[in-house]
């Protein structure tokens, strides 16, 4: 009897356990909505609208509150209607939402609040509501509004500013009473400003050829500083990345450009001589390019994956390079100081370079010389089949012992594996199961690698 009534017990508590477990809401499948890197650290915003940072916070940069360096993404506050960052050094801004605008870190120049003190919080700037394009220099910022006008402020000791002086501003100001303004880009003091008409403009510091006016020094007052944006080549520009002293820009047939500092080969001329007006990189057109500060990449429309300028081991590479021999490359999403990110067509990102202070977001600070898989990008897809490896999400995470996989009804599922982040092979399950024991694990940080008759998505999780 003792028996039988344990064993109705133990169903009747199976049931309940069922139950409790059909109640539990599905999360929510997290992408990267965009990110890119500032001065040794990473800033993104994921599909559901909050904010993630890691790497150097010696300026508050993560805005976490914190000086302390994380080589792992966490999120910044509870808000989840960011919609747009920009970094640059050890400063954010960043757009929200509902139109305002936002920043944190270095603050020397007081163009976050006024003061010179760092802000380890992201505080707003201003009170407009209208704000729809933006951009973090080194010590200077621009932003555009949704009526197309150009507003900056900021340090201007080079006349990054654009507004015939060499005075710093501590709120936005517009520049100009132009409002056709629509990509811009900003480096360490510089500037530089696409209209809608593909005109190219420029202004800033000027003593490495950045104005690509083809001279080495200013064509306005002020020596070598170019003080009010002056209009560079034709009409033909579509959109231009400033890296520290250099800049690439693309044209509307996708050839690249690029003129400025040359010390490392970051200008991709097969050269490293500084160059003071825009020269081609190379003959063939582009899909997507990034300009860091000495480190550039791009990609081609063979899917190929390139990288040129100072590379990890402090090399100046003098051309295009092949990153490694894949052909499924997206687009490159960002470049740094010797670190890089990019994606493939199935939304896998990839992070590699130098790694000195975690800004690599792969739980270490050593050097990853090869492609390291990051974490998913949001990509659009054409329907179920294509979409069903990225729906894929993993609970719960962090774990003990066993991983389930969610939203993978509709998969076949093949193998499921665990690899570490060296990519050393740690556990491995074959057949279409939909959950995996990792508690033999020791604690740390794994990929879980789900292959399926659709092809393979990478998860990472942690193991606790």
């Amino acid at each position: 009897m003792k028996k039988i009534l344990l064993a109705v017990f133990t169903v009747f508590t199976l049931q309940i356990q069922a139950q409790n477990i059909a109640k539990v809401p599905q999360k929510a499948v997290q992408c990267w909505k965009q990110i890119e890197f500032g001065g040794g650290h990473i800033i993104g915003i994921k599909n559901d609208g909050t904010l993630w940072t890691c790497g150097a916070n010696t300026a508050g940069q993560l805005g976490d509150g914190t000086t302390i360096n994380k080589s792992v993404p966490l999120q910044v506050g509870t808000d989840n209607d960011w919609e747009a960052v920009s970094a640059n050094h050890q400063t954010n801004l960043a757009l929200k939402t509902d139109g305002t605008i936002w920043a944190w870190g270095d603050n020397f120049y007081g163009q976050i609040t006024g003061g010179s003190n760092p802000q380890t919080t992201p505080i707003q700037i201003g009170t407009d509501t209208d704000w729809k394009t933006i951009s973090c220099g080194g010590n200077h910022m621009l932003a555009i509004k949704d009526n197309g006008t150009l507003w900056v402020w900021g340090g201007n000791s080079f006349g990054a500013l654009g507004l015939g002086n060499t005075t710093t501003v501590l709120s936005p100001t517009q520049l100009g009473v132009a409002n056709d303004w629509a990509v811009i880009s900003t480096g360490s003091s510089t500037s530089y400003a696409i209209k809608t008409d593909g005109t190219l403009w420029v202004c800033g510091n000027n003593q490495s050829g950045e104005m690509g006016n083809g001279t080495g020094v200013g064509n306005n007052a002020g020596g070598p500083s170019v003080l009010v944006p002056t209009q560079i080549g034709g009409n033909d520009w579509k959109d231009v990345d400033a890296g520290g002293q250099h800049v690439i820009a693309q044209k509307n047939d996708n050839t690249l450009w690029s003129w400025g500092i040359n010390g490392f080969g970051e200008l991709g001329d097969n050269t490293m001589v500084t160059r003071s007006f825009p020269m081609q990189i190379g003959t063939d057109a582009w899909t997507s390019f990034s300009a860091g500060n000495g480190s550039c990449a791009g990609t081609k429309a063979d899917g190929k994956l390139y990288a040129w300028g100072i590379n990890y081991q402090g090399i100046g590479i003098k051309e295009p390079t092949l990153v490694n021999d894949d052909t499924d490359w997206d687009k490159t999403l960002s470049s740094g100081q010797t670190y890089y990110l990019a994606v493939k067509t199935n939304g896998n990102m990839y992070a590699w370079g130098g790694n000195d202070v975690g800004q690599l977001g792969l739980g270490d600070t050593v050097v990853h010389p090869q492609p390291t898989f990051f974490d998913n990008m949001c990509v659009e897809t054409a329907g179920l089949n294509d979409n069903a490896l990225s729906q894929i999400t993993l609970y719960p995470n962090p774990t003990y012992n066993t991983l389930t996989l969610e939203n993978a009804e509709n998969l076949i599922l093949e193998n499921l594996s665990v690899t570490d982040m060296t990519g050393k092979l740690a556990l491995s399950q074959k057949g279409n199961d939909h959950w995996i024991n990792v508690e033999a694990l020791p604690a740390g940080i794994y990929f879980l690698n789900v292959s399926a008759q659709e092809g393979v998505q990478h998860l990472k999780f942690v193991k606790e």
